[in-house]
């Protein structure tokens, strides 16, 4: 839970590809590199198994019917919100594309929103992701492309917790807009939808994940003024449909800690007594290692967002992508100070251009507390991911537990 700000640095040039001529292609819609909480983003996204917190519907929406250690209720919920601006020492090549787009000519800025609730056995999450791609070409001044992602997930807990089940949906937006007259020029919209499951084996110091996507494309939404042989609006040639493509993530964990990673749900917890509360608070010392493999499936006929922006093709997703991630984590001054840390390979998604190792690191640093408007103990956090040619700091605030 908490608010984040994270600012990225990135990369150089390369020739620009052809430009686009006809309308036989597809935008590639797939994940860069990690975004999102503090936690997460320390953790290089090996999350699949953690499954904690609203965070946990982009990697394991099963999660969302966990109880959670400092809950001392029937029910409760969690929020998060995290913003990310891009380009503060320079300019972004968030895709890994290898794009040269001069600096002063490109922006990306991108806002995380979402609330989750638990009631009993059952979860519920919904979160709002939107990334803002601009760019200024000789043709095509402030040009926008923005990307919006909804998914909303499901989840029920069986055999006292041990084993929690997920469904989510996933829709998703994409519209391109000329920002000097404020109009939205064209819009993609599509859905799909995926499956998780989360095992926590009572008294074992373990966890595992798995999360599914299944593919899906956005097509282009009737009116608008596109038109033309090849269809498109202002000069701008239009694609077929925006590709989402399916995604496979797997992981596990192990915790060493006086106290149960898999703790137990207490049977006598009703809407109105928690047997909780009157529960010494357990040993916080802990070591956390994470593990996640990823796999990114293919899209057919593709280009980048980017390279859509600038009308260039640049294949993208011509094969599937494979992204291993680690992260380790651990609460090394009790009840004040977590440090965490890690790394993952981040696949380019496009034709003749390398992927990138990344080193990821944070904290969360206990402050104070508060009994007006509401009773809690903040925290400040930090984060960062560094690569080739790219960094990513992250700072929030938010709720000690």
């Amino acid at each position: 839970m908490g608010l984040s700000l994270l600012v990225t640095r990135p990369v150089r040039a390369q020739e620009p590809p052809e430009p686009i001529t006809d309308n036989h292609y597809n935008i590639d819609i797939a994940p860069g590199p990690v975004m999102g909480s503090s936690r997460t983003m320390g953790l290089a996204g090996a999350y699949t198994s953690i499954a904690e917190g609203t965070e946990t519907l982009y990697y394991n929406p099963a999660g969302l019917a966990i109880k959670r250690k400092w809950s001392r209720s029937y029910w409760d919920w969690d929020w998060a919100a995290d913003w990310f601006l891009t380009g503060l020492f320079g300019g972004v090549d968030f895709e890994n594309n290898g794009s040269g787009t001069a600096e002063e000519n490109r922006s990306f800025l991108a806002l995380d929103l979402g609330t989750s609730f638990r009631v009993g056995r059952v979860g519920l999450g919904a979160l709002f992701r939107m990334r803002r791609y601009t760019i200024d070409t000789e043709d095509h001044p402030r040009l926008e492309v923005r990307s919006i992602k909804v998914p909303i997930g499901l989840a029920v807990a069986l055999f006292e917790d041990q084993l929690s089940l997920g469904l989510d949906a996933v829709w998703q937006f994409l519209n391109l807009n000329d920002t000097d007259q404020g109009d939205k020029l064209v819009g993609f919209s599509g859905a799909t939808a995926g499956l998780s499951a989360l095992y926590r084996p009572r008294k074992l110091p373990f966890r595992l994940g798995l999360s599914a996507v299944l593919p899906g494309m956005s097509v282009r939404d009737a009116g608008g003024s596109a038109e033309g042989d090849p269809l498109a609006v202002r000069g701008i040639i239009l694609p077929q449909g925006v590709a989402i493509p399916w995604s496979l993530t797997g992981g596990i964990s192990f915790c060493s800690s006086k106290a149960p990673y898999n703790y137990p749900r207490p049977k006598s917890v009703t809407p109105t007594e928690s047997a909780l509360s009157e529960e010494p608070e357990p040993p916080r010392r802990y070591l956390l290692v994470s593990m996640d493999v990823e796999v990114i499936g293919s899209s057919k006929n593709a280009t980048g967002l980017e390279a859509f922006i600038r009308q260039e093709r640049q294949p993208a997703g011509e094969s599937a992508t494979i992204s291993p991630r680690l992260g380790v984590e651990s609460e090394v001054v009790e009840n004040w100070l977590r440090l965490r840390g890690g790394t993952y390979y981040e696949p380019s998604r496009f034709t003749g251009v390398e992927g990138r190792w990344h080193g990821t690191g944070g904290f969360d640093l206990r402050l104070f507390e508060t009994h007006v408007l509401v009773d809690a103990v903040w925290k400040v956090s930090a984060a960062m991911d560094a690569a080739r040619n790219y960094t990513n700091l992250g700072l929030s605030v938010g709720w000690w537990h």
